[in-house]
């Protein structure tokens, strides 16, 4: 059998590679290496695993500690290697981080000599190993794929409602930011998310531009807006219309001219006429109306035309938005995150239950948004392998005390190395396509998404995500597990 030897070329490419500095000559070398030996790919990933660690972690205010058990984890070699003691009094900032940095460039070409001098002697060659390019570094941008947010429902549809094209949409559906309704003959109602209902009187053609701002292209609409949701704007190409309670109506034609009926409460007017950009905002109170012709120049008010407009809407209670807690929102890497936790998992990562700690991305993961969300797993998950093949249950717990259980809605937005097996709400399966990314050079970075549109209780419901944690494909290597969710929910209240 070939024997493959020249390790330290691979470690010398690989310390380029972090640092930016491989050339088209360099890149083919690694190419070639990588394709003939699976091992080599095991020392490369784990090379840039190690690389990425020590990025992240020296930038934390806790990078002495989590550096230590990291590197333990990540190379297997069981050193006891123990963290140092505090600095004595009056050492300065920087030489502490001086010292740690120095401490970590030693540990890492330690590694690398420790990992060399095992491997060197044993790397049969391989005839199946993945191709180099599938393989990404630290140095990889792996950007975020959010789909759009949910705003809206459609909660009525006349029944000679027409919309244009081939769009059906079906009462109950929900309409996420950017969607655009060519409503052609009828009528229909939308509610937003935040708390505005919306009668459409075709024909007429919106844009759902944002949780509190349409674009009202051609027709008529008539807004309801709750006390939560004021400040709720309609856009047309002449208009602009800012609410401030409680109803309203607007109407534009194709060519730029529009009107803002006030039908209850009051509304800031912003006139947009050609050449002139900053218009003031006119104030209008209820019975008050203003028409506003953009290619003339003109700006005229009368008596609002109640006569026009719906004067009553279905009787459907408004949506308040519910504050769900999306996983690592707001905490540091190696914290707990104290609304989630994982209470099920192969024995030999027990026992459970066990808190869910927020945790460095792995080389092939997005990264980490702290304001948003950031990935969560077992402590240390991306930093040494979990078993294959098995499955952990995370857990999440929210408060709905206030709402009607019937009228919530709940969107997550999930990623998970390697998958998603089963959810379930209050013990009971949510209807989804169970899923595996699972793939050579698999990249986790598309967020799956999943509906509750039933299920819900008052006081506290629970869910939980069984996480399929695959094999690393092709190679011998860390295998790491980890979760991210983002959630978007809403409801009516139990005293509307």
């Amino acid at each position: 059998m070939a024997r493959y030897r020249p390790l330290p070329e691979l470690l010398d490419l690989a310390g380029a590679a972090c640092d930016g500095r491989l050339d088209e000559e360099s890149v083919a070398r690694v190419e070639t290496m990588l394709s003939q030996n699976d091992d080599a790919c095991a020392l490369w990933l784990r090379y840039m695993q190690l690389d990425a660690d020590l990025r992240v972690l020296v930038a934390t205010s806790s990078a002495e500690r989590q550096t230590i058990a990291r590197l333990n984890a990540t190379a297997g070699l069981g050193l006891p290697i123990a963290p140092p003691e505090s600095p004595p009094a009056g050492y300065g900032l920087h030489l502490l981080m001086g010292g740690f940095v120095l401490a970590t460039m030693g540990v890492l070409v330690a590694f690398s000599i420790f990992f060399f001098s095992q491997v060197a002697d044993r790397v049969p060659v391989a005839q199946d190993s993945p191709p180099a390019a599938a393989l990404p570094t630290p140095s990889d941008e792996i950007a975020l794929v959010r789909p759009p947010e949910q705003i809206a429902m459609l909660s009525n549809v006349e029944k000679d409602a027409v919309w244009a094209g081939e769009e059906d949409y079906e009462v109950g559906q929900l309409l996420p930011r950017g969607a655009r309704l060519d409503l052609r003959t009828g009528s229909a109602q939308i509610r937003m998310t935040c708390g505005v209902d919306v009668v459409l009187q075709a024909p007429c053609t919106l844009v759902l531009s944002d949780s509190r701002l349409v674009q009202l292209e051609s027709g008529a609409l008539t807004a309801q807006v709750a006390e939560w949701a004021r400040g709720f704007v309609v856009e047309t190409r002449g208009l602009k219309v800012t609410d401030l309670g409680t109803r309203f109506a607007v109407s534009a034609e194709s060519l730029g001219a529009a009107e803002a009926h006030v039908l209850d409460g009051s509304i800031l007017a912003k006139p947009r006429r050609a050449g002139d950009r900053d218009q003031a905002e006119l104030l209008l109170r209820e019975g008050e109306a203003i028409r506003v012709c953009s290619r003339e120049g003109t700006v005229d008010r009368f008596a609002a035309e109640r006569e026009r407009f719906p004067e009553r809407f279905d009787a459907q209670r408004p949506f308040r938005p519910i504050e769900l807690l999306n996983t690592g929102r707001g905490f540091l890497i190696g914290d707990k995150d104290p609304h989630w936790r994982i209470t099920a998992g192969p024995k030999s990562v027990g026992p459970w239950p066990q808190p869910a700690f927020v945790t460095l991305p792995n080389v092939r993961y997005s990264d980490n948004a702290p304001e948003k969300s950031q990935w969560i797993s077992v402590e240390g998950g991306t930093a040494r392998s979990m078993p294959r093949n098995t499955v952990f249950t995370f857990e999440t717990t929210f408060d709905l005390t206030g709402f009607d259980p019937a009228t919530v809605g709940v969107v997550a937005q999930i990623l998970a190395d390697n998958g998603v097996k089963a959810i379930r709400l209050n013990g009971k399966p949510v209807e989804i396509e169970a899923w595996v990314d699972n793939t050579v050079g698999q990249r986790f970075q598309t967020f799956h998404v999943v509906e509750f549109r039933e299920g819900f209780v008052e006081g506290e419901n629970r869910v939980e995500v069984d996480v399929f944690n695959g094999i690393s494909v092709g190679v011998r290597s860390a295998n790491p597990m980890a979760l991210r969710v983002e959630l978007q929910a809403f409801g009516c209240s139990s005293k509307d």
